[in-house]
């Protein structure tokens, strides 16, 4: 299929070498690029571990700040559900759209500062919108001193 050569007595792990040999070589593709391709777009990705250009970790980022300063010690098991429950609507609440307004205007910022530094004079316009992908959670000990002020 690959035509990639081994010998028929190859131990496993040499045959696992090749095969991670072979597959460093590949290029990763996902069939949704594709398709997009087809239409003309190509979609850019957020580098991994810069979540600093994603709104949505910095909101996220600000209610769990928010929630971990206010949560209390709980008594009891039974008691605790139910308060955990009212300080997240609490918390959810006390975002507001300015706040939101706010995290995303923070992001665009960023990002025009660092195209600065590295692309010079080239138009940020000239880039098309990006396509953010949502990932598992996040380390958010960045995002404490820009939620700060917003919840006070």
């Amino acid at each position: 299929m690959n035509n990639i050569e081994y010998l028929p007595n190859a131990l496993k792990k040499t045959l696992w070498d090749k095969i991670r040999e072979h597959k460093a070589n590949l290029e990763k593709t996902y069939i949704i690029d594709e398709l997009i391709k087809e239409n003309g777009y190509v979609v850019l990705r957020l580098p991994p571990y810069n979540c600093q250009y994603n709104p949505i970790e910095l909101a996220w980022g600000c209610l769990k700040t928010y929630y971990n300063k206010n949560m209390p010690s709980f008594p009891s098991a039974e008691s605790k559900i139910q308060k955990v429950k009212l300080l997240w609507l609490e918390t959810i609440s006390k975002f507001t759209p300015a706040m939101w307004n706010n995290s995303v205007q923070h992001c665009e910022k960023l990002i025009r500062e660092d195209w600065e530094k590295l692309m010079g004079n080239s138009p940020l316009e000239d880039i098309p919108p990006i396509i953010i992908q949502l990932s598992a959670d996040s380390d958010d000990s960045e995002d404490e001193d820009f939620c700060d002020s917003d919840f006070e």
